[in-house]
């Protein structure tokens, strides 16, 4: 990647899974489809900032869409925000976007942790499935 040569694949899915499974509205837990599509990312060269900001983006746009609006359904799948973090891609945003995003959303990211039984682990939910082997 070309603006974080330091970041591994594995760091860079968890850092996409993490997010994924932490905003409202998407499951407790990342699925091998999600996995793998953040594996995906990140051979194609998005950047984590860009991912991160495309799923914020979209989580803004459905927190703060006008209230009597259509119900909208869960989230079921990281493929969902495909669309937004394209259009991240070809519009350009720095990281102070990101930064303003997660202030923005402060309060309702907070409210799916606050949310979690207590009895689940510390260990992130991410890690349902093992990273597909390279040398397969």
């Amino acid at each position: 990647m070309s603006e974080q040569p330091f970041i591994t694949q594995k760091d860079y899915v968890d850092a996409v899974l993490d997010t994924y499974v932490s905003l409202p509205d998407t499951p407790n837990r990342a699925g091998r489809d999600d996995r793998y599509l953040a594996i995906t990312w990140y051979c194609q060269g998005i950047a984590l900032f860009q991912a991160k900001v495309g799923m914020l983006m979209a989580t803004a746009r459905r927190t703060f869409r006008e209230p009597d609006g259509w119900p909208l359904q869960p989230i079921r799948s990281l493929r969902y925000f495909v669309g937004v973090i394209e259009e991240i891609q070809h519009s350009g945003v720095d990281e102070s976007y990101l930064r303003y995003l997660q202030q923005k959303l402060s309060s309702v990211l907070a409210e799916k942790v606050s949310s979690e039984p207590a009895a689940v682990s510390s260990e992130s939910p991410r890690r349902v499935h093992p990273t597909p082997s390279a040398t397969k």
